[in-house]
């Protein structure tokens, strides 16, 4: 399963520690954490993208999602691969000045 955790500050945190409490409770599984300021995409892919019918189920934390330098390139590649013993958690936090507006703006 594929989640995709969108905001900012304490309330994208707690969603996210909800979520990961729920995998982790229910799975038993430790999470693999990627960040993709650190520019980890290429690893995290090569990571996914292995399949083995022996393997258990695997939890992939992606943090800083909006980091990424091209989305649709990534997304291409994203779906060719099989997640029936995987489970994705995107962090994608947005940034906001004092009036509610994104300071982070990305082009559509």
């Amino acid at each position: 399963m594929i989640y995709f955790i969108i905001g900012d500050g304490i309330p994208l945190q707690l969603k996210y520690q909800e979520i990961l409490c729920e995998i982790q409770s229910k799975e038993g599984i430790t999470p693999n954490y990627y960040d993709f300021s650190q520019d980890e995409s290429e690893i995290f892919i090569e990571r996914i993208a292995q399949n083995s019918m022996f393997n258990p189920r695997e939890l992939f934390v992606i943090k800083r999602f909006e980091n990424i330098k091209s989305i649709d390139k990534f997304l291409k590649i994203i779906e060719k691969i099989n997640f029936s013993q995987k489970e994705l958690i995107f962090i994608y936090e947005e940034f906001f000045d004092d009036f509610g507006r994104r300071e982070d703006e990305k082009d559509k």
